[in-house]
């Protein structure tokens, strides 16, 4: 394990990899455990810019030691709201012990587990909103000429406007470039699409073969296997999943269930069940639970509802 551990500090995993570690990481105790004891041997490691400076070793030992010994270690707290049942948050980032001035940018990672919402606000006073079971690799502070951002999965952005340092989202094939704006940017990578939905101001949408479409307020951008395919936004309370209100227009019944899995935390197994492309056209409020949101689905189309300890069943 060790060897995976240094592998998520080095920066070596792909984005799959470093969600399953996370994962991992939040359901096993005892890695958590290993996780945070390398996490606090890597700090230590990183308190100063030169190895062989030995003198400036000592300093930033002493340093350390004596904030240490006042309790005051700066740690970095994220307000989180959850709304489901009571997980914790993961964040795994890297303490800036060194000098200010120094300016020293270090990675964060933050994943929100299924069945929770999580809000964080960036370095820049960007406001941020994650989706169940999604991740966002962030810096500690923005340097450069722009402030670029890595997600998987599904993210709500308030972006705060800055002409000079563009806001960039970069997510497993795409590439989403703001200025100043509000927009959502969905990108799981076990799924087969990417979609970005302007809400107001102006973005620019490109691919790795250098293709860009610049999307104005009200637009939904559609990626599939490099086909992007421009729509209007049809279902403005979709977007109400960041206050806990999950809102279905149109949507077939195979859709649903793969996001009732995410948000509630539940695997929902379908037996023998003809109305998966069915469409339906519902709302509800996360806090209802997964049963409300079951029962108001079949009195569309009926089906049974089965439920076992772990885990539903949905059948003809």
């Amino acid at each position: 394990m060790d060897e995976t551990l240094i592998r998520y500090f080095n920066g070596k995993m792909s984005g799959r990899e470093r969600m399953e570690f996370l994962r991992q990481t939040e359901a096993d105790k005892q890695l958590k455990q290993q996780l945070i004891d390398f996490q606090n041997t890597y700090s230590l490691m990183h308190l100063i810019p030169a190895a062989e400076d030995r003198q400036s070793g000592v300093t930033g030992f002493r340093r350390f030691v004596l904030l240490r010994r006042h309790k005051i270690v700066r740690r970095i707290l994220w307000k989180t709201t959850a709304y489901a049942a009571s997980v914790a948050i993961l964040i795994i980032f890297t303490w800036d012990i060194a000098s200010r001035p120094m300016q020293k940018v270090s990675m964060h990672e933050m994943f929100v587990p299924a069945g929770q919402r999580a809000r964080l606000i960036l370095d820049d006073s960007t406001v941020v909103w994650l989706n169940a079971q999604s991740s966002l690799r962030y810096p500690s502070h923005f340097a450069g000429k722009e402030r670029n951002v890595l997600l998987n999965g599904e993210a709500f952005f308030e972006v705060k406007h800055d002409d000079a340092h563009p806001f960039t989202v970069s997510t497993k094939d795409y590439k989403v470039t703001v200025l100043g704006t509000t927009f959502n940017v969905h990108s799981y990578d076990e799924t087969d699409y990417t979609s970005v939905s302007l809400i107001r101001g102006r973005v620019k949408m490109g691919n790795s073969t250098g293709q860009e479409v610049v999307l104005q307020p009200g637009e939904q951008l559609l990626c599939i296997n490099g086909h992007m395919d421009m729509r209007h936004i049809t279902d403005p309370d979709y977007f109400l999943w960041k206050d806990g209100i999950y809102s279905f227009t149109n949507e077939p019944l195979r859709n649903i269930i793969c996001k009732l899995e995410r948000y509630y935390n539940v695997p929902i197994r379908v037996e023998k069940l003809s109305i998966l492309d069915h469409e339906y056209t519902i709302k509800f409020r996360q806090q209802d639970g997964l049963d409300v949101a079951l029962q108001m689905i079949r009195k569309i189309y009926p089906f049974k509802i089965i439920k076992k300890d772990d885990y539903i069943i949905l059948k003809e």
